[in-house]
C-alpha cells in the first residue's frame, strides 16, 4: 500500500493593510483607485495514511488568488497592470507572495489599481484550476464546489503527508482609513477540509461486574481502518454547503470494507490495511487494564523519529464513521474476523476531561484518536450489526491535533 505523510494543513493568519496612493481613500467614490499593501503570515497548523502527525507542519502554497468585491458582494475587477509603473504586474506580485509564504511563512505584496469601491477581499489558496472559483459575486465564490479527492495528494513518498496541497480560504473586510489614509484588514486563512487521525487500538477487560458467555480476547491484529459515511464534496465556504449532500455509505456490507473495494470506488485514500512493521501487536503492560494492543510504530521522518498516525481528510458536516477490521484470536484459540464500528465520539478537554459529544465536523480541525479501546462485547461479525457501535474519545484542535476516543454503547 502507499504510505503518505500525515498532513496537518497550515492554519494561516493573514494581516492585510490597505493604504492610499497619493489621495485619500474615499469608499463613496467608485472612480478612484487604491493601492493595497498586503502582509501575509502563514501560521503553523496541526492536521493520507501512515505518517507523522500533521501537527506543526506547513502547507504547500501552489497558487494564491485574491478577489475583490464591493459592499454589495459584486465582483470588482483589479487590473493586471497600471499606468505610470511599467514594472508592476499583479500576477507577479501573487507569485512572489506564493514563493515567500512557501519558504518563510510570511510575505508582503502590493496590489495596485484597486478601485476604492472594493469592500471585501476573498483569498483562496490551492484551489485546483479545473475547479476554479466563481467570481461574479462573493456569494458565487463561496458556493464554488470543493471535492474531497482534490484535498488529497498521491505523493508516492513514504510518510509524505497527503494534505499538503489542500485548499485554504479567508475573507477580509476593508475597514475605514485612519489619519494616515491607511485601511486595515485582518483575515484568518483556514483549511477547507479537516482531518481525522488514529494511533493505537487496545482490547480491554470487561467492566467490573459484567460477564460474557463466550471466550474472551487473547490477541488481535488490525486488518484495516476504513472511513465510512463521509462527504465527497462541499462548498469553498462550508457555510454554503447543501444540506442534502450525499455521503458515501457502505452500511453493513462486510465485503465493501477492503482496500480493493475502496480503490475500485475511487476512495483508496479513505482506508488503510496495515502491513507488518507498521503496527506492533503485543500484550498490554498491565493485562488488568489492557489485554492486548496494536501500537502504530514510530516513523523516521527527515532523520528524526516521530510517532506514527493514520490520517484521513474529511469535509465539514455530519461526523463520519470509522470501521476497524480485526483478526481476533480468542482464549479457546479460535480465530475470526471481527469488526468495530465507531459512530459516536466524545470530545476530550484539558487533562482528558470529558467535554461532551462531538456533534459535527468543522473545517480546519484535526480530530485525533489516541486509543480505540474496546472489549469483547463490542466485536461484531459485520459492521453496524444490531446496535453495537463504538463511541470514541476524540481530541479536537484547530489545525492542531484534537484528541478523541471511541465510545462503545
Amino acid at each position: 500500500m502507499k504510505l503518505n505523510k500525515f498532513f496537518m494543513l497550515g492554519l494561516a493568519g493573514l494581516a492585510f493593510t490597505a493604504c492610499s496612493n497619493e489621495e485619500e481613500f474615499d469608499p463613496n467614490d467608485s472612480g478612484k483607485e487604491n493601492k493595497v499593501l498586503v502582509n501575509l503570515t502563514l501560521g503553523r497548523a496541526s492536521t493520507k495514511s501512515l505518517s507523522e502527525s500533521a501537527a506543526n507542519l506547513y502547507n504547500n502554497i501552489n497558487n494564491l488568488d485574491i478577489v475583490f468585491y464591493n459592499a454589495g458582494g459584486a465582483y470588482i475587477e483589479v487590473p493586471e497592470t497600471v499606468e505610470n509603473d511599467d514594472s508592476y504586474s499583479k500576477n507577479e506580485e501573487f507569485e512572489k507572495a506564493k514563493v515567500a509564504l512557501q519558504n518563510n511563512q510570511e510575505a508582503t505584496l502590493t496590489i495596485k489599481g484597486v478601485p476604492v469601491s472594493a469592500k471585501y477581499m476573498y483569498i483562496v489558496v490551492n484551489q485546483p484550476q479545473e475547479h476554479a472559483i466563481g467570481t461574479s459575486s462573493l456569494d458565487d465564490a463561496k458556493k464554488s464546489p470543493i471535492y474531497l479527492a482534490d484535498q488529497v495528494t498521491e505523493v508516492g513518498e513514504d510518510y509524505k503527508f497527503s494534505g499538503i496541497n489542500s485548499t485554504l480560504t479567508g475573507l477580509g473586510e476593508i475597514g475605514p482609513t485612519d489619519t494616515k489614509n491607511i485601511a486595515k484588514v485582518s483575515v484568518e486563512l483556514r483549511p477547507v477540509p479537516s482531518r481525522i487521525e488514529i494511533a493505537d487500538v487496545r482490547a480491554i477487560p470487561l467492566p467490573t461486574g459484567e460477564s460474557w458467555g463466550g471466550a474472551n480476547i487473547k490477541s488481535f491484529i488490525v486488518a484495516g481502518f476504513y472511513i465510512n459515511s463521509f462527504y465527497t464534496s462541499g462548498s469553498l465556504d462550508p457555510d454554503s454547503d447543501d444540506a442534502g449532500r450525499q455521503r458515501v455509505d457502505n452500511a453493513s456490507d462486510a465485503n465493501k470494507y477492503t482496500m480493493k473495494s475502496y480503490a475500485n470506488a475511487g476512495y483508496s485514500y479513505m482506508c488503510d490495511e496495515p502491513t507488518n512493521g507498521q503496527m506492533t501487536s503485543q500484550s498490554g503492560a498491565d493485562v488488568s487494564k489492557v489485554i492486548w494492543e496494536n501500537i502504530t510504530n514510530d516513523l523516521t521522518v527527515g532523520g528524526a523519529s516521530k510517532p506514527g498516525w493514520w490520517g484521513y481528510q474529511i469535509l465539514q458536516g455530519e461526523v463520519p464513521h470509522i470501521v476497524v477490521k480485526l483478526n481476533v484470536t480468542f482464549d479457546d484459540d479460535t480465530t475470526a474476523i471481527k469488526f468495530l464500528t465507531i459512530t459516536k465520539f466524545k470530545r476530550l478537554g484539558d487533562s482528558g476531561v470529558d467535554a461532551g459529544s462531538l456533534q459535527k465536523v468543522e473545517r480546519g480541525k484535526v480530530y485525533r484518536i489516541e486509543n480505540i479501546d474496546f472489549d469483547v462485547t463490542d466485536l461484531t461479525d459485520i459492521p453496524y450489526e444490531g446496535t453495537k457501535t463504538v463511541s470514541a474519545e476524540v481530541q479536537v484542535l484547530a489545525w492542531i491535533p484534537v484528541p478523541i476516543a471511541p465510545d462503545f454503547d
